[in-house]
């Protein structure tokens, strides 16, 4: 009974990857339509011990799409990867498109992007879809 349990929470741990979320590829048009907030900011905080399921972060709002905020928001996301959870690293530029469920704004790896400043192509078509200029005025 014992080598049943091990062999049967082995095949468990060994396939979380192929039971994990999976994401189309990275498109700002799609994602503006399914979300209520945009914004490309850096993690200040996050708290993992609220909740079994979910993490709560912190985030300085560095530019502003779409919704309104203060220059610090917080968001939710979920713990695992399997549930679509993303690891968010301080110190980091990211697009966080953010939609709201039950009063909170959430967002998971699907909807949110790291960016590095030699690849900022998702900033230019970030600009281009809502129309700003370079500067980060509207157009």
């Amino acid at each position: 009974m014992n080598i049943f349990r091990a062999i049967f929470f082995s095949c468990m741990f060994f396939s979380a990857n192929a039971l994990s979320c999976s994401c189309s590829d990275e498109n700002v048009e799609y994602m503006d339509k399914h979300s209520e907030f945009v914004f490309v900011g850096k993690l200040k905080s996050k708290n993992f011990f609220l909740s079994i399921l979910n993490n709560k972060y912190e985030f300085e709002v560095s530019n502003l799409y779409k919704g309104n905020a203060s220059p610090s928001v917080t968001i939710w996301g979920w713990k695992f990867d399997m549930s679509c959870g993303y690891n968010f690293k301080k110190d980091v530029n990211y697009v966080v498109f953010a939609y709201r469920q039950n009063k909170r704004l959430w967002t998971d790896r699907c909807s949110s992007w790291a960016v590095t400043t030699s690849d900022n192509r998702l900033i230019k078509d970030l600009d281009k879809l809502f129309k700003r200029s370079n500067d980060g005025s509207p157009k």
